[in-house]
C-alpha cells in the first residue's frame, strides 16, 4: 500500500511541475515514478516475479530508456520509438501469456482503422515520421488487442485495469506523434504525461492483482 502511496504521490508532483513548467522536476519525477512502479513488483512478489510480472518488468525498463532517449535529443527520437515498440510488445506477451481459446479478430480491425484514420488527419504533419509513427502504432494496437481479449475472456477487475492502461498507453503515444511535429493541444504536456503514468500505473497493477 505505503508503495502505491509513493507511487501517486511522485506521479502527482510530476503533474503538478508539468502543470507550472518546471520541465526538469517534472521529468525526474516522471522518471522516478517508473522507478518506483518497478519497485512496486518486486514488494509484491517478494522477489520472485512470474512470468507475466517479468514481461511487464521489461515494459517498465524499456519505458525508462524511451523516456531517456526523448530526453537526449531529437537525434535519438528513432531509437525512443523503437524501445516504446519493445515496450508494446512486452505488454502485449504479458496479455497474451493469459490467454486460450479463440480470438476476436473485430478488435484490431476497429483499432486499425482508427488508426489510419488518424494518420490520414495527421498526414501533412507527420510526412518525416510516418514510418515511426506506423511501426509504434501498430505494436501498440497489438498490445491493446492482446489486453482487450483478457478482458473479454476473464472480465475480471484487474484484466479491466490492463486494458484500460493499454488504451490509454496507445492514446498517449498518439498523441506524443502529434506534439512531437508541433501541433501540441492546449495543456498538451499535462495531458500527456497524465495519461502516460496512468496508463503504466494500471498496466502494472493488472498484473498483481
Amino acid at each position: 500500500m505505503f508503495v502505491w502511496l509513493a507511487v501517486g504521490a511522485s506521479g502527482g508532483v510530476c503533474l503538478c511541475a508539468t502543470q507550472m513548467e518546471k520541465k526538469r522536476l517534472a521529468v525526474f519525477f516522471k522518471l522516478l515514478t517508473m522507478v518506483l512502479l518497478v519497485m512496486t513488483l518486486f514488494h509484491h512478489s517478494g522477489g520472485e516475479l512470474l512470468l507475466t510480472e517479468q514481461w511487464v518488468l521489461a515494459g517498465l525498463a524499456f519505458s525508462l530508456a524511451g523516456n531517456l532517449f526523448f530526453l537526449l535529443s531529437n537525434r535519438f527520437y528513432e531509437l525512443a520509438v523503437l524501445s516504446f515498440v519493445v515496450v508494446s510488445i512486452c505488454y502485449g506477451k504479458a496479455s497474451w501469456l493469459q490467454l486460450s481459446g479463440p480470438l476476436s479478430y473485430w478488435i484490431p480491425s476497429m483499432l486499425y482503422a482508427a488508426l489510419v484514420i488518424l494518420l490520414f488527419i495527421g498526414l501533412p504533419s507527420l510526412s518525416g515520421i510516418l514510418w515511426s509513427v506506423v511501426t509504434l502504432g501498430a505494436g501498440m494496437v497489438q498490445m491493446t488487442w492482446a489486453a482487450a481479449e483478457v478482458w473479454m475472456h476473464q472480465s475480471s477487475p484487474a484484466s479491466l485495469l490492463g486494458f484500460t492502461g493499454a488504451f490509454l498507453l496507445l492514446t498517449c503515444c498518439i498523441g506524443h506523434a502529434f506534439k512531437h511535429k508541433g501541433l501540441p493541444a492546449k495543456n498538451g504536456n499535462l495531458v500527456l504525461n497524465s495519461t502516460y503514468l496512468i496508463s503504466q500505473a494500471l498496466i502494472t497493477a493488472s498484473v498483481l492483482y
